[in-house]
């Protein structure tokens, strides 16, 4: 058992592909993530930023969950939905 390359962006482990380079829906929520801890929690940037963070999750979440290579890559969709969810609870309450 080694990690090797699947493919030219991914990276697993005999055969299951553990890794692979962010594509766009995270890179979004990373940086929505990103700027709502720089900004104010009273700005209008910070609500968009919040906003940029869910919707890249979700997004990304979804697609993995639907989408996914293999059993590990849509559970992680399915943790990701779930951890929306929950991080919503409190903005939506």
């Amino acid at each position: 058992m080694k990690l090797q390359p699947n493919g030219p962006r991914d990276f697993g482990l005999n055969g299951y592909t553990l890794a692979q380079a962010p594509n766009l829906p995270i890179i979004i929520a990373v940086l929505g993530s990103i700027g709502s801890r720089l900004l104010s929690q009273d700005s209008t940037l910070y609500f968009v930023a919040r906003a940029l963070f869910f919707m890249g999750l979700t997004v990304w979440a979804w697609l993995e969950l639907a989408e996914g290579v293999n059993v590990f890559r849509r559970a992680l969709g399915a943790a990701g939905l779930a951890w929306a969810l929950y991080l919503l609870q409190d903005d939506l309450s």
